[in-house]
């Protein structure tokens, strides 16, 4: 009971309410009251670290480059256009990643993996009863009309975080068979969710973040299954390859999309002026969209798309780079990396590697066609931020030393065979 109440307070505070709110409300801006959303996980993050300072301290140190990554988007207002917000926002992305570093430190594997799995099912949940129910407020009207949003104001938006889900859900579910009573309806509820979001990269994602943990499972079964899990996958990528690249004009025509699956590249093109005039530490973190003034570098991006001002360069990578530039996205990108390499370390004795290469699977192929993991104090970010710390935090754990046990007295050898023997 109380990782479900952990799991709602996690909903709640991290994003959900304030997205929900400013969706029905349709306002541009969080509103000032989100901040008393966000004080009870400051005061309680600052509460664990002083409890524990040293452990704390550990854990933070070991997120490595996600800590230096963390640093660098509150130190960015030293040059960012908007240093106030810059500095505002670089704070709340330290809570955010303080937060992480408390539910790593302080949850076991388990606890962790089951309360993320609650809160992708309510967020299934939630979203499919809002889009059925009220349909006002959970499908898209404007923009896309007829596809489902849920929670939040884009169809995207809802895309990802049930691809995230699917790998989630589906790795608590292999690694805990009896939480099937729960699971299998939100696994069920994610999929229709998915669907009809109509984001067809998420869709896509999807099935390569369930059948991840599949693989992996089958891996920590028997070695057998593992080198059958791994030809498998090789085998399905390079079928998957050969098919979009041999019969890309039919493939694509049967989605509707272009062969980027985005239909961005023309956001991508025109941030190569903003990039260059800023190559090494971007415009600052959080200031480059939300520059309202009249030398605004978004004003000229807006002019080349006829008018559309996007909120966001619907790319990870491209969105770093913007902000922090080429410093933050190296920092980035060696995270993911290192988190990837620990990952496949781990596969095989830690049974919580099921949903955790799960949730990064989509995590990472969505990163590509969406920014995730920059906003401060939002349910993503901190989902990417607590996959990262906790994979790191069970890598570098003191592993207990193997206790010798003394062998019983042989007669007919007259010797004790013991330790040393």
């Amino acid at each position: 009971m109380i990782d479900l109440v952990i799991a709602i307070y996690i909903l709640l505070c991290f994003g959900s309410t304030v997205a929900f709110v400013m969706k029905v409300q349709q306002l541009q801006e969080a509103p000032s009251w989100s901040l008393l959303i966000y004080a009870p996980t400051m005061v309680m993050t600052v509460v664990a670290f002083a409890y524990r300072p040293l452990q704390s301290l550990r854990t933070a140190l070991i997120g490595g480059p996600m800590l230096v990554f963390v640093l660098v988007t509150l130190l960015s207002f030293t040059w960012s256009n908007q240093p106030a917000l810059t500095l505002r926002q670089g704070l709340l992305m330290c809570m955010t990643y303080g937060a992480a570093c408390m539910l790593s430190q302080y949850l076991t594997w388990v606890r962790l993996t089951r309360i993320l799995a609650f809160v992708f099912c309510l967020q299934a949940g939630i979203s499919a009863a809002l889009a059925i129910l009220t349909p006002q407020w959970g499908v898209m009207t404007t923009i896309y009309p007829g596809a489902w949003s849920g929670i939040w104001s884009f169809k995207q938006t809802l895309g990802v975080a049930m691809a995230v889900a699917a790998g989630g859900v589906t790795g608590y579910f292999l690694m805990q068979p009896k939480s099937a009573r729960w699971t299998l309806p939100g696994l069920l509820i994610i999929c229709v969710c998915v669907i009809k979001s109509e984001a067809t990269t998420a869709i896509l994602v999807s099935v390569v973040a369930v059948g991840m943990p599949v693989a992996i499972w089958l891996a920590q079964r028997h070695p057998s299954a593992a080198i059958l899990s791994t030809w498998a996958i090789v085998s399905g990528l390079a079928l998957l390859f050969l098919i979009i690249t041999i019969l890309s004009p039919l493939v694509f025509q049967m989605l509707g999309k272009a062969p980027t699956l985005t239909g961005r590249t023309d956001i991508w093109q025109a941030l190569a002026e903003p990039i260059a005039a800023r190559p090494w530490l971007g415009w600052g973190y959080q200031a480059f969209w939300t520059d309202q003034t009249l030398t605004s570098p978004v004003g000229r991006i807006e002019s080349q798309l006829d008018g559309f001002r996007p909120p966001d360069a619907h790319s990870t990578p491209m969105d770093v780079r913007l902000q922090l530039g080429l410093v933050g996205l190296t920092l980035i990108g060696i995270t993911f990396v290192r988190t990837w390499i620990l990952m496949l370390r781990q596969a095989g004795k830690v049974p919580a590697m099921a949903p955790m290469i799960g949730i990064f699977t989509a995590i990472t192929a969505m990163c590509f066609t969406e920014s995730i993991g920059l906003y401060p104090m939002d349910g993503m970010t901190l989902i990417v931020q607590v996959v990262i710390v906790k994979t790191a935090l069970s890598a570098w754990e003191p592993k207990p030393p193997n206790k010798l046990v003394a062998k019983p007295y042989n007669p007919d050898t007259q010797t004790h065979m013991g330790i040393g023997s």
